[in-house]
């Protein structure tokens, strides 16, 4: 794939935020560079020799150099990377999630547009931690957790938002003991349940401080922190700065 092949290295030629109005039809072909995309809104459908696919709001596309395609969709909004591959590219296009790339695409887009020394070496960094943080994605998605605990991990993903999310509640969802469900937990996802639920927690409050929207009260409790100060506190061991060095250092 292109996230995990070591023999591949890339070249950052450009990176643009790209909207779309209305629907639109459109076939391109003979591209000679690859592009990588998160789009902010908005969904295309791609057709490519027989195989389909569609990028929805949140989702990464990458399409590799040479692949030609017609793309259906409309009322678009993302950021666009172009890439010269160096090495065997794929030859399909893909699409995937990944919890955290969002912030990571938008800070690669603002050093890009406010260039200076050292700016390409600076995006390629940022480029090259993206597709750490999909592979790492891809392969908590692939493991697949014993039916014994199946569903409080199914549960963690969709409500580790909630300010009330506990270990213990999570462990009786799959009617077995705390004790067990954090073992088990670990032994499948190398990480305890908890630093589970402050990973994805992080991740989304890193995406909210980046868009400059909300203040970090109101933060932390979009993210699940029922207390601004434990957040502030939370963040600072996770991050080594405070939330608003954070936002600083870009």
């Amino acid at each position: 794939m292109f996230y995990d092949d070591p023999t591949r290295v890339y070249s950052l030629l450009g990176v643009y935020r790209f909207e779309r109005g209305g629907l639109e039809e459109k076939y391109e072909a003979g591209r000679t560079f690859s592009s990588l995309a998160f789009r902010l809104r908005g969904e295309s459908a791609f057709t490519y020799g027989e195989k389909h696919c569609v990028a929805d709001e949140k989702s990464i596309i990458y399409i590799p150099a040479g692949v030609d395609f017609s793309r259906i969709g409309g009322n678009e909004e993302m950021i666009v990377l172009h890439l010269k591959c160096h090495g065997e590219d794929d030859r399909e296009i893909t699409v995937l999630h990944a919890d955290g790339v969002e912030e990571q695409f938008v800070k690669l887009l603002s050093d890009w547009e406010t260039g200076g020394i050292g700016v390409r070496n600076r995006c390629l960094s940022r480029l090259y931690r993206i597709l750490e943080t999909v592979e790492k994605a891809k392969q908590m998605q692939q493991i697949t957790p014993p039916d014994a605990i199946l569903a409080g991990v199914e549960y963690l993903q969709t409500h580790y938002r909630d300010s009330d999310l506990t270990v213990t509640h999570l462990a009786s969802l799959c009617h077995v003991s705390e004790v067990y469900f954090r073992r088990v937990y670990r032994e499948c996802f190398d990480m305890s349940p908890w630093q589970r639920i402050l990973e994805l927690r992080f991740s989304y409050a890193c995406t909210l401080l980046q868009s400059g929207y909300y203040t970090v009260k109101e933060i932390a409790t979009l993210a699940g922190f029922s207390d601004v100060k434990y957040f502030r506190t939370a963040f600072g061991k996770w991050f080594g700065c405070t939330p608003t060095e954070y936002v600083k250092k870009g």
